[in-house]
């Protein structure tokens, strides 16, 4: 996989979540198969950081509500697809199926019915999962309590239930104050 020297930039500035969600999965899947972003923004916590380790940007799907957020990712040469989720489902525009879906800081951002049918779509349409979110929507920073434009708090039970009935193994850990939820070996249907 690309240039550790590049795996080991990204760490450190990204800390955690980009060596646990890479460790997670076999290097096959990212020298080779094909990534979803769901939520990407820019792409500056996600595929950027993924391409620069090596990751072909021609494997990677980004979607985000809006298109001039994924300008980044498509200079790049990232599939991107402009979808707001809490009006569309993902697979009513994106047909293929993905080897890794990664869903990072999107689900404090939708509502519940949002939130379940987009882990309908990731059932659907990935082999392994890595979803991150905010064990706690608000963050405090030099004694000051700071609010992000969270609408809930996720619940990590009910979505690994959803995938211990999908996928071989499933697991879920706190980090750093993030929730880590990742499915891998997809069950025959």
């Amino acid at each position: 996989m690309g240039n550790n020297g590049n795996r080991r930039k990204m760490i450190k500035q990204w800390g955690v979540k980009i060596d646990l969600i890479y460790s997670y999965f076999p290097p096959s899947l990212w020298n080779e198969g094909t990534i979803l972003d769901v939520g990407s923004g820019t792409g500056g916590q996600g595929l950027r950081n993924w391409i620069a380790m090596g990751v072909p940007a021609s494997n990677c799907t980004a979607i985000d509500a809006l298109e001039e957020r994924l300008l980044p990712l498509k200079k790049l040469g990232c599939n991107c697809v402009a979808l707001d989720l809490e009006d569309e489902n993902i697979s009513n525009r994106v047909e293929e199926t993905f080897d890794i879906i990664i869903c990072s800081h999107l689900l404090e951002h939708i509502t519940q019915e949002c939130e379940d049918r987009l882990l309908k779509d990731f059932v659907k349409m990935g082999s392994n999962i890595a979803i991150c979110y905010p064990k706690k929507p608000e963050i405090t920073k030099a004694g000051k309590r700071i609010k992000y434009m969270h609408r809930r708090r996720p619940h990590a039970v009910p979505i690994v239930e959803l995938f211990k009935s999908h996928f071989e193994e499933v697991t879920c850990e706190e980090v750093n104050f993030q929730m880590f939820i990742m499915a891998k070996g997809k069950k025959s249907e």
